[in-house]
């Protein structure tokens, strides 16, 4: 498999888990509840097209969203949580951090949590400032909030014990302190109504899911519907109380062949009985709880779920082989049936990962990278129609980097043309266009550079079509295809003449500019270290004809490996790769200074030969 397929695997599955096929916890899908009080009287505000907004800096993923009232809205993400106080018509920076901010949770416009990949935050003021609360990865993360005063909230620690469900915490002090709430309640999803009252997906035998009620502050549970089915296991649910009589249930359950089969369930009686709203069923099984005729939600998927108030809710139905980012919405507005749009989301480029509505017809959602834009797209109507408010473009080359100096480098490939030649004069901290490829119909572009000097570089592609420019980059002319007999890796020219090309079990050379090539006596499986022959390498890089450094995707790190020997392989040092990305390729420019790029932009220098690496601004 070449890289531009697996990327795009990797997104298509991780599509489910973004928008809650996966564990609920995980998604960061941020679940409006009683707390944010949809019914609020509200100032109302002219609602007119924002401004799409485009900003520099590194690559911005956007993956939770909370608007407690239809004017104040949080959205949070990578080291990031940005603010709204006038429907979205303007956003601002309210903090920047080390945290991955995976879920925003808000009692009013002024009281909110974010949870963090390390540590809790919270804020009293709007956000106007945020403040770490205490530390909830020491040793295991938390991995879902719900809090239902200022004081006393609940929470699932990411330690995950039985069938994807996990333990029940709960803080009496504004999340300070956490305690276990139940030595043997495991649950994968949880809501609360108030100190007292709550409700909990809890697994049991056979795969046998139950939604359990909790009267007495989650010590003990009884419960309230069946859920499971021993060949359809559930994959998650998403719960929300508005009061403590209304609670909604979004039920995931089995994934396969680009779907997954979900339903929802709501109560106005606290529990006593539930009644089926809507379903998906797919070849893996009908909709967990097995409703019977209700009808069917939008989307062949679920994506992100939002509830407006006891009587309306709406679901974005995500359709995988119709492209990433295409959803239908659908919803119940009013107490009334449940209803499809005709017409899909247009607008979103990429994966969908929340969405809030404070209203019936006022709502947001976030869609973050598959092409390199993160956006938020906001509506008025009801989901009918959908305009920008937010959009980030990620800076810099996507598919590949070469360094000539430690501040002049190469790059191929943009967010809106995979074609374009980029030049950076500062060491990759600002880029600019400064050619174009030869574009390659019916066939991945070019992934892979390698430039000699200043004015002479080659490009190939996985298919092994190879391009060189004499001017920088300014223009390209064709050279031969190599015969390739697997798609490449990473390629590597010593000087005008001596050139290599790896894939995964042969090397071929070239020394005559690449207009011939031959099969090396040294295959790549003859230099991988000890022990890694089983692994694939993201990328390889070379410098001289000594130095070797790969990049293998699996490993004793769980990030995967980077590997350098010195000596032609005949011994290797390994170093852990400790970023969770995908590495599209790597470039050094002397045994001691080197570029990796990322998957989305992400540029990372090591001075030290590989043994630790900085990510550049």
């Amino acid at each position: 498999m070449n890289k531009m397929a697996l990327y795009t695997t990797c997104f298509l599955i991780s599509l489910f888990y973004l928008t809650g096929c996966g564990s609920v916890a995980s998604n960061g899908v941020h679940h409006h509840s009683h707390k944010s009080s949809a019914t609020a009287v509200v100032p109302k505000i002219a609602k007119v097209q924002a401004k799409v907004v485009t900003i520099p800096g590194t690559p911005l993923t956007l993956s939770t969203i909370a608007f407690p009232n239809t004017t104040d809205g949080w959205v949070g993400g990578n080291g990031i949580i940005l603010a709204t106080a006038n429907s979205g018509h303007t956003w601002h920076t309210q903090y920047r951090g080390g945290q991955y901010v995976q879920q925003l949770d808000f009692l009013n416009s002024q009281q909110g949590w974010a949870l963090g990949t390390d540590d809790l935050l919270t804020t009293n003021n709007g956000g106007r400032q945020w403040i770490k609360v205490s530390t909830i990865n020491n040793p295991n993360q938390m991995n879902t909030i719900d809090f239902v005063s200022s004081k006393i909230g609940y929470g699932l620690l990411g330690r995950i014990q039985f069938s994807g469900a996990m333990p029940l915490m709960e803080t009496t002090n504004g999340g300070k302190t956490w305690k276990s709430l139940s030595s043997h309640l495991f649950a994968s999803a949880i809501t609360f109504a108030n100190s007292r009252q709550g409700w909990a997906i809890v697994p049991g035998a056979h795969n046998n899911e139950a939604l359990e009620y909790t009267d007495n502050g989650g010590i003990t549970w009884k419960p309230q519907l069946q859920l499971g089915n021993t060949g359809n296991p559930m994959s998650g649910a998403k719960l929300v109380a508005v009061s403590s009589e209304n609670v909604w249930a979004l039920l995931y359950g089995g994934v396969g062949m680009s779907q997954g089969s979900y339903s929802l369930f709501h109560t106005t009686n606290g529990g006593t009985t539930w009644n089926a709203v809507m379903s998906v069923s797919t070849a893996d099984g009908p909709g967990p709880g097995n409703p019977q005729h209700v009808p069917q939600g939008p989307g062949s998927s679920p994506g992100p779920f939002s509830v407006v108030n006891g009587q309306s809710a709406y679901e974005l139905g995500i359709c995988e082989a119709c492209g990433m980012g295409t959803a239908t919405l659908g919803g119940i507005i009013n107490g009334g049936t449940w209803t499809n749009q005709a017409q899909a989301l247009k607008g979103v480029t990429g994966i969908l990962r929340a969405m809030a509505f404070p209203s019936v017809h006022d709502g947001w959602v976030v869609g973050s990278p598959q092409s390199g834009v993160t956006q938020i797209l906001a509506t008025t109507n009801g989901g009918q129609s959908w305009h920008p408010q937010f959009r980030y473009i990620m800076p810099g080359p996507t598919n590949g980097v070469s360094f000539v100096t430690s501040q002049l480098g190469y790059g191929i490939g943009s967010v809106t043309n995979q074609y374009v030649v980029q030049k950076t004069e500062d060491g990759g901290i600002t880029w600019k266009t400064v050619g174009t490829l030869p574009s390659l119909p019916n066939q991945d572009p070019f992934t892979s550079l390698s430039f000699l000097n200043p004015n002479v570089g080659f490009a190939l592609s996985p298919q092994g079509q190879l391009a060189q420019t004499v001017n920088g980059g300014r223009s390209w002319v064709s050279l031969p295809a190599v015969p390739l007999q697997e798609p490449y890796i990473a390629l590597y020219f010593a000087s005008p003449n001596l050139g290599v090309i790896y894939s995964t079990n042969v090397n071929l050379t070239t020394t005559d500019g690449g207009l011939h090539w031959h099969m090396d006596n040294s295959p790549l499986a003859a230099q991988l270290p000890p022990g890694t022959l089983t692994q694939q390498p993201q990328t390889i890089a070379q410098w001289g004809a000594k130095n070797l450094w790969i990049v293998t995707t699996i490993g004793p790190d769980p990030n995967g490996d980077l590997w350098h020997t010195a000596n032609g392989g005949k011994t290797w040092t390994r170093y852990a790769w400790n970023f969770p990305v995908s590495v599209q390729s790597a470039s050094f420019i002397n045994p001691q200074v080197g570029y990796i790029l990322a998957y989305g932009s992400q540029l990372f220098k090591t001075t030290n030969g590989g043994s630790t690496w900085v990510q550049m601004p």
